[in-house]
């Protein structure tokens, strides 16, 4: 079983999902950052990142309703976690996830695991290859750690609008118009604000720095993007 990891990129999507033909292009995409960010580790076995290999895998830890909840592991810590529910096309009230998770000491050092740069470049590729409705990169461990955010997740309805600003986060659409619309958000307070074409969506960026929820010029950033999106307001309207 696989340990958490400090921080997770997110992607939530509705309808069909290859998770072998996801996992081979996220690899490609690691491989030039180097041999040791491929996921090849399914337990304390090394595997091949070919559609053989993986459709067994993938099988493996397939339950018989047709879940697929699967978790990889590179060499450098890096975990992929693919959660696909094969025999749901259309919208459900559990959506597909894609799991990418690193650990903080991946971020530091003179030479990084991760740069931010490669973080942007990671959450773009995922948003064009996964399509997802909703995305974000988050530090695990808030929702346990703040009383009011679990009280705000129980409260409203997580399926259209977001809990919280988080470190990277990505909006469809639908979920852009609920925020206000994408004028709105391309002038919010954050470091990047970019919009998706080909995805008709909008990414925010809230700051370079990792996000730390125990930092309080990190939440005093947060709050002032929720100030500005009115996040109370809308959280008033998609209760539950």
């Amino acid at each position: 079983m696989l340990l958490p990891t400090d921080y997770n990129l997110i992607f939530w999507a509705h309808g069909k999902r290859d998770a072998i033909s996801l996992t081979e292009s996220i690899n490609r995409l690691f491989a030039t950052y180097g041999s040791n960010y491929n996921t090849v580790y399914y337990g304390q076995e090394k595997i091949k990142l070919d559609p053989m290999t993986l459709n067994s895998v993938f099988d493996d830890g397939k339950s018989e309703q047709g879940l697929l909840a699967i978790g990889l592991k590179a060499e450098n810590g890096l975990v992929l976690r693919i959660t696909i529910d094969s025999n749901k096309a259309a919208n459900t009230l559990f959506p597909q996830t894609l799991r990418i998770g690193f650990n903080k000491d991946h971020l530091q050092g003179s030479k990084p695991f991760l740069t931010f740069e490669q973080l942007v470049e990671i959450f773009r590729f995922c948003l064009r290859i996964f399509k997802p409705y909703y995305a974000y990169v988050a530090e695990d461990g808030e929702i346990n750690y703040s009383l009011e955010r679990q009280q705000r997740r129980r409260n409203i309805d997580i399926g259209k609008v977001p809990v919280a600003i988080e470190w990277f986060n990505y909006f469809d659409e639908r979920w852009s118009d609920r925020l206000g619309g994408e004028n709105k958000l391309l002038l919010a307070p954050v470091f990047l604000t970019e919009s998706v074409k080909e995805l008709n969506g909008i990414t925010l960026i809230l700051q370079k720095e990792p996000f730390d929820y125990k930092n309080p010029d990190h939440l005093q950033k947060r709050q002032a993007v929720e100030d500005y999106l009115d996040f109370k307001q809308l959280h008033q309207a998609f209760r539950k």
